[in-house]
């Protein structure tokens, strides 16, 4: 029942948001459960008033460890199955998009300590490149990128201005 009362109320926000002019995107932390009928029809409801952006997120030291090649072909992988997920279930590409992370907060995903700062710079235009190349196969709506900002100490990191513009 909880479940229940969350989805409507979110889809109660987005539909009044949308029917006031605003463009909604509901951000997605995790995998998005489709595999009930409740849950599809849902997604299917969200997505008319919505984008619907899954949160992919990688460890930037694991993706360097796997070099060029196969960390890029990591990362598209994911990236496909992410979308795989809703598409399947009839949800427009159209009303997809794609949030990135790019943290130096330690277990908070993305830099993890990876050093030197020109693997950062690799792991980051390998999966600037891998969401680009899966955009365009999918025609997705959107690209984000956050974890720029130091919002504390630990996330204070000289290299961000850097990879930034990368």
């Amino acid at each position: 029942p909880t479940t229940a009362q969350y989805r409507a109320n979110v889809l109660q926000l987005v539909q009044r948001l949308a029917e006031r002019g605003a463009r909604p995107f509901l951000l997605l932390p995790k995998r998005p459960y489709t595999h009930d009928e409740a849950a599809d029809d849902w997604w299917r409801q969200a997505a008319q008033v919505a984008d619907l952006v899954p949160e992919v997120y990688f460890s930037g030291p694991l993706v360097s460890k796997q070099g060029a090649v196969l960390g890029s072909r990591r990362l598209r992988g994911v990236m496909r199955t992410r979308m795989e997920d809703l598409i399947q279930i009839g949800i427009p590409t159209s009303r997809l998009g794609m949030m990135l992370q790019f943290s130096s907060t330690r277990n908070a995903g993305g830099r993890e300590g990876l050093q030197p700062a020109e693997q950062w710079l690799d792991v980051v235009k390998w999966e600037a490149l891998a969401a680009k190349q899966v955009a365009y196969e999918l025609h997705l709506s959107s690209i984000w990128s956050w974890g720029w900002a130091s919002f504390n100490p630990s996330g204070n990191d000289p290299d961000k201005p850097i990879v930034a513009c990368t």
